[in-house]
């Protein structure tokens, strides 16, 4: 600044300079890094106490579920049969995986195109019982 002749110029800049102060800009976010990495010390805490507390009690009500729903296994083994023979395959990795191969082979376009004359005829039925209503 100390380069510049005196002039208009000069005033303006300095007049700018003056405002860009660094501790007025910056200092309420280093307010907020402090109370935002206490908070992240805080959650830190509760997440390791749940990881120890929670996951054997999650262990143990699947447990129980496979149990209770082991009646209906052959129902599901026919399900899975039924859809690996139309090409549907990944149950064994997991539901992500079966969605993520279905939507690879069949587009939603396709899956609209599918499932809209069923939408299309239950509103219509739905209309037609409506009208017979009035």
């Amino acid at each position: 600044m100390n380069a510049l002749s005196a002039g208009p110029l000069k005033t303006e800049l300095s007049a700018i300079v003056d405002r860009l102060d660094p501790a007025a800009l910056f200092g309420p976010l280093a307010a907020n890094r402090t109370r935002y990495l206490a908070e992240l010390d805080t959650a830190e805490a509760v997440a390791e106490t749940l990881r120890r507390t929670g996951y054997s009690e999650v262990d143990v009500t699947t447990a129980r579920l496979r149990v209770l729903l082991g009646p209906f296994d052959p129902a599901g083994a026919r399900l899975r049969s039924l859809a690996e023979s139309v090409g549907l395959s990944g149950f064994d990795v997991g539901f992500r995986e079966v969605v993520k191969r279905l939507f690879a082979v069949a587009t939603p376009e396709r899956l609209t195109g599918l499932v809209m004359p069923l939408f299309t005829a239950l509103r219509n039925r739905a209309l037609a019982l409506q009208d017979d209503g009035k």
